[in-house]
């Protein structure tokens, strides 16, 4: 656990903001968020800015739960740990696995390590009445010559706060596959796929659709991020809502 002062270390800054935003046609949308941010420097360096949803009702307190959740996931790096406490108690148990590490070696070797690195960053890409999209990107270092870093979008039922896989406002796969296959080829010269897959995560913003491929998701193509936007009026055929 983190002694007081390291308690103190952790900067907790709530930004309140109010998000107004029209989409799609759609009914102007108020749901406020603010920011936590964190950061812990002791030993290992973690650092957390994730949205907040504000309020005390089932959607906020849903939204917040599963934001939470994913957060403490991504900072765990034992499978035997618990990561159902608070951020303090995730970033206790990183730092706690990594002095472990350290102190395996003889003094020149800890000189020489390169300290832990984990952070999270949140932002709210999208909000109507109907689909909020959150994009959440991760990296971790625990010691490599490079870490490894991810997005994923999180994306939430706005009336209830459940979070919604990106199948279930989409009307058919399939036919999806099909166009974005050809979009993807159009956008990204020189490059045709035998078996082209959907990415792992798709979000919104206010243009249009993200499609979004991590590192290794396209294999013998890049080891690098991979995105693209197809504006709404080119895919809205496509969704079930938005």
């Amino acid at each position: 656990m983190l002694d007081n002062i390291t308690y103190k270390r952790l900067k907790t800054i709530v930004l309140s903001l109010t998000i107004s935003l029209f989409f799609s046609c759609e009914e102007e949308v108020n749901l406020a968020f603010s920011e936590i941010n964190i950061l812990e420097e002791k030993d290992a360096v973690v650092e957390i800015n994730i949205p907040k949803a504000e309020g005390d009702d089932a959607i906020c307190s849903s939204i917040n739960s599963i934001l939470g959740a994913y957060t403490n996931n991504a900072l765990n790096i034992d499978s035997g740990n618990n990561v159902k406490g608070t951020f303090e108690e995730t970033i206790a148990q990183f730092n706690s696995s990594y002095l472990k590490f350290r102190n395996q070696m003889n003094e020149e070797q800890q000189l020489e390590l390169t300290p832990w690195e984990a952070g999270v960053d949140g932002e709210v890409t999208y909000q109507s009445n109907r689909v909020i999209s959150i994009a959440m990107n991760t990296y971790l270092n625990t010691g490599g010559i490079h870490g490894t870093s991810k997005v994923s979008f999180l994306n939430f039922d706005a009336s209830t706060g459940n979070q919604i896989q990106y199948n279930e406002f989409i009307k058919d796969k399939n036919e999806l596959k099909k166009f974005l296959k050809l979009y993807f080829e159009k956008e990204v010269e020189s490059i045709s796929f035998d078996d082209f897959k959907l990415p792992e995560t798709i979000g919104l913003n206010e243009e249009g659709v993200i499609i979004l491929y991590n590192a290794n998701e396209i294999p013998s193509y890049t080891d690098n991020l991979t995105e693209f936007i197809v504006p709404f009026d080119e895919i809205e055929h496509f969704l079930k809502t938005y």
